[in-house]
């Protein structure tokens, strides 16, 4: 369904710090957003990981991307979970807001 137009995506284990996911979400987006139509931000329930640093840090890395870029029509899904997961969802929210042509989907693992 979504053939070519997916996103290549990367998996960090532990509790990266934000710099560590910026950089990953950075690369991601320098390679493979222009062609691409739905970024899946997924994962398991995490226990252990400050799930604020990871969603901020993607959050940002794609403020910076659209600033350099523009701003690419763009579905965002979001499926995970863990401590500060709400903080991290307004992240990502202020993101979207900052950019009209941006669609967002949000669902929050319990």
């Amino acid at each position: 369904m979504l053939g070519d137009a997916a996103i290549i995506s990367s998996d960090v284990g532990g509790d990266p710090p934000y710099e560590k996911m910026k950089e990953v979400a950075r690369i991601c987006f320098r390679h493979w957003l222009k062609q691409s139509n739905v970024l899946f931000i997924i994962g398991g329930k995490s226990n252990n990981t400050d799930i604020i640093e990871t969603l901020r840090a993607m959050a940002d890395a794609l403020r910076e991307h659209f600033r350099e870029h523009g701003p690419t029509p763009l579905y965002v899904i979001l499926g995970r979970g863990g401590p500060n997961l709400v903080r991290g969802m307004s992240a990502l929210r202020d993101t979207w807001r900052s950019s009209s042509i941006l669609r967002h989907r949000a669902c929050r693992q319990k």
